[in-house]
C-alpha cells in the first residue's frame, strides 16, 4: 500500500574556500617582519674606494699615483671607521668588506707613493717618456 520513499539526493556542500599557504587566518596570524638590519654604508664606501685607487695606479703604471692618492687614502679611513661601528655593535654588517676596503686602501696608499718615488727618480734622472714610447711601439 505505501510505498517507501526514495532517499533525497545527497547535495554536496560547498567546500571551504582554500586558504593559500601564506594568507592570515584566525588560526595563522600574519607575519610580522622585523625591520631589516642597517647595512655598514662606510664598509662599501671603502671596498669602492680602494678598488677605484688600485685601477687608476695599476692602469697609469703609477704615473697617475697623486691622483689615486686620495682615493686610497678614503678607503684607508672609511674601512677603519666601518669596522669601528660594528666593533661597537651600530650594526653586525660589514666587517668584512670594510677590512678588505681597508687593506686595498692601504695597499693603494703603498703602490702609489712607489709609483711616485720610481717616476720621480726616472724622470730626475732624464729618462724620456716619448722616446720610451716610440721604442715600444717599434717592438725594441
Amino acid at each position: 500500500m505505501f510505498e517507501a520513499v526514495p532517499p533525497e539526493p545527497v547535495v554536496p556542500e560547498a567546500p571551504e574556500p582554500e586558504l593559500a599557504p601564506w594568507a592570515a587566518s584566525a588560526e595563522r596570524p600574519a607575519f610580522a617582519r622585523p625591520t631589516p638590519e642597517p647595512g655598514n654604508s662606510l664598509a662599501i664606501t671603502s671596498l669602492v674606494l680602494a678598488l677605484v685607487g688600485l685601477v687608476l695606479v695599476f692602469l697609469s703604471l703609477g704615473l697617475a699615483a697623486l691622483l689615486s692618492m686620495p682615493f686610497s687614502i678614503g678607503a684607508w679611513v672609511t674601512g677603519s671607521l666601518g669596522r669601528q661601528q660594528v666593533a661597537k655593535g651600530v650594526t653586525k654588517a660589514g666587517d668584512g668588506i670594510a677590512h678588505a676596503g681597508l687593506v686595498l686602501g692601504v695597499v693603494g696608499v703603498v703602490l702609489g707613493v712607489i709609483g711616485a718615488v720610481v717616476w720621480s727618480l726616472l724622470l730626475a734622472n732624464g729618462f724620456d717618456l716619448e722616446e720610451f714610447l716610440r721604442e715600444i711601439e717599434q717592438g725594441r
